[in-house]
């Protein structure tokens, strides 16, 4: 059984690695709607749509002459099956709507970001509706000004983040554009502060994926302005991997966790001050039969974080800086961010 499943393993990946070789139901094109209602209201309140579209138009380059971006005749006119990229299409007219779904329902993929559909043709609020009935999420408030999580954290092993390592950290910067927080069945990441301090689960949704009737889909619940503070150049990685899943291409890619484990949890000590505690924890890791390594950077800064793999809960165990440490990195704090803050999207119902 072994060998059957590693011959499948190398099969799979040799037609993973065949350039453009694809199955039969993989999709090749890939647009990116041009909303020019969108652009007139973001005109006129003194914002640049192009701003957030341009971030899309630099990655999407990648695709070669498969992207092309697509005017409203075009959409209206309908589109063979690809991925349809809605960049912050906040104005939607009806016939906008309809195309949209008709193109899903066709077999289209779909990536959504930020307040997509979130205002009529007239610029009226029209709320979330429409991608919540086309995501099957529920929005549930907003990342404000005065919150501390600005930050995604992404899922080890999920089919649209696998290609940023599990607990990948994205600043996303004090931008007008407030995130969206949504609750969902299918998540691919959450928002965290800096310092990973766990937060209420339900509800805090970032990044959420649907399948339903041969269509895949895909919300960010942040816009693309920021792409202006990755740094690190994360962001593509994790978008590489879900543009993968949207076209239905083949890929293989190491798991997150050995043994088919599921989960982690990070636990840092700061031992520079002889921690008493962490000759208990240390009993604890023994006693669980857990064992570890000390990283030099663990060594060297005097404290450590620890991983442990479990299936079904998070265990949270510890040993001492000097004997062990895995995983453990000096952190950076982001640049400072001052309090100034705008919104571009009224309240609800304005």
């Amino acid at each position: 059984m072994r060998h059957g499943l590693r011959g499948l393993l190398v099969a799979f990946l040799a037609v993973s690695l065949q350039g453009n070789a694809r199955t039969p139901e993989s999709l090749d094109p890939v647009y990116l709607y041009a909303s020019p209602l969108t652009g007139a209201f973001f005109g006129a309140n003194g914002s640049d749509y192009d701003t957030l579209k341009v971030r899309w138009r630099l990655y999407l380059k990648r695709f070669g002459k498969s992207y092309r971006e697509v005017s409203r005749a075009d959409l209206l006119r309908g589109l063979k099956p690809g991925v349809l990229i809605l960049g912050s299409a906040v104005l939607l007219d009806q016939p906008e709507r309809q195309a949209i779904h008709d193109f899903a329902a066709q077999g289209g993929s779909l990536v959504m970001t930020w307040g997509t559909g979130a205002r009529d043709g007239t610029g009226k609020w029209s709320g979330y509706g429409f991608l919540e009935n086309l995501m099957q999420i529920k929005v549930t408030g907003k990342v404000q000004a005065a919150d501390d999580d600005r930050f995604v954290n992404t899922f080890g092993d999920s089919p649209l983040t696998w290609g940023a390592p599990a607990g990948t950290r994205f600043f996303l910067g004090q931008v007008p554009e407030t995130p969206l927080r949504v609750a969902g069945a299918q998540l691919a990441g959450r928002y965290f502060n800096w310092s990973r301090f766990p937060t209420e689960k339900s509800g805090n949704g970032a990044i959420a994926y649907l399948e339903k009737d041969g269509s895949r889909r895909v919300f960010l619940g942040f816009s693309e302005i920021s792409c202006e503070f990755d740094d690190k150049l994360e962001l593509p990685k994790a978008l590489d991997s879900m543009m993968s899943w949207l076209r239905r291409e083949p890929r293989v890619f190491k798991a997150a966790w050995p043994h088919g484990e599921l989960s982690a949890q990070l636990l840092e000590m700061d031992t520079e001050d002889r921690f008493q505690n962490a000759v208990h924890f240390a009993r604890d890791l023994d006693n669980a039969g857990i064992a570890g390594k000390t990283g030099p950077q663990a060594r060297q800064h005097q404290y450590h974080e620890i991983a442990v793999a479990t299936k079904r809960q998070y265990r949270v165990v510890a040993r001492p800086a000097q004997s062990f440490g895995i995983f453990a990195a000096g952190h950076a704090r982001p640049p400072h961010i001052g309090d100034k803050h705008g919104d571009c999207d009224p309240p609800d119902g304005q």
